[in-house]
């Protein structure tokens, strides 16, 4: 169970995630917005040409740092340099380090800041279906490419060990690993629940209830329009055509029926 989490910002204490949990500091979605030299960043948008230049080969865009928290003009390290980052406005000068300090408990969250995830250094280690997560390794030997791409995007070492869930791509919806299973699938998403911004009861959007997956006679549904992983165990509430409300097909098999979500504190 992931542990209370409350974001403080503007106190002597370091505390995640106004602080980094690793040398890289991939993981860093704090507020910081001045280099190591006290030059104001940028916006990550201001130019976007630049911007896929300094994070080539594996290039990153505006759009998918706003998959993390607050991208305005924050830094960030996008996996391809040593430690957090920004871009500068200088005729000599393009980018600067930022001095972002190591946090008192380095224990990383058990739960997401974003909506994707991909701040997430949890320990995680199996599905949103149950399936263990093989080691990232033992994909990479078989897929080099792959691996060489997400070793890069990896705040912790890629050991043999490493088999936790993670979101180094910006397409993927959560965080993810590949897994071991009979029904031939290669990867599935991780349930990693929401950091709580305050004490108050976590709000959580996986509604149990008598709800069945979609089967072959129900009415196609675009993956797109969920924001998680439309698998084919899937069968927690959700909106995916603008309705009134959340709801699911009834396990009874007959029509379907909403859902009694309420609302986050």
């Amino acid at each position: 169970m992931g542990r209370r989490f409350r974001i403080e910002i503007g106190v002597e204490r370091h505390v995640y995630p106004e602080c980094r949990l690793s040398e890289k500091g991939i993981e860093y979605v704090g507020s910081k917005n001045e280099t190591e030299n006290g030059k104001s960043c940028q916006r990550w948008d201001v130019d976007t040409t630049l911007l896929r230049e300094l994070t080539y080969p594996y290039s990153f865009s505006f759009y998918d740092l706003t998959r993390s928290i607050s991208p305005e003009n924050h830094c960030r390290n996008t996996g391809q340099l040593d430690r957090p980052w920004c871009m500068v406005s200088d005729l000599n000068t393009v980018w600067e380090y930022c001095d972002i300090p190591v946090c008192e408990n380095l224990d990383p969250l058990e739960c997401k800041l974003s909506q994707s995830g991909i701040e997430y250094v949890g320990k995680l280690n199996v599905t949103i279906s149950g399936y263990p997560c093989k080691p990232w390794l033992e994909v990479c030997a078989k897929m080099p490419s792959a691996c060489e791409q997400l070793g890069s995007r990896f705040p912790d070492e890629l050991d043999g060990n490493h088999r936790f869930c993670r979101n180094k791509a910006p397409s993927y919806h959560g965080p993810w690993c590949f897994t071991y299973s009979d029904d031939g699938i290669e990867w599935e998403y991780c349930d990693v629940p929401f950091c709580p911004p305050t004490d108050q009861k976590r709000c959580d959007i996986r509604v149990g209830g008598r709800c069945v997956s979609r089967g072959g006679n129900q009415p196609y549904m675009n993956p797109t329009n969920f924001p998680d992983d439309l698998h084919a165990h899937h069968n927690y509430c959700r909106n995916p055509n603008g309705d009134e409300g959340v709801w699911c097909y009834k396990a009874s098999g007959v029509g379907r029926d909403y859902c009694d979500v309420p609302k986050c504190p």
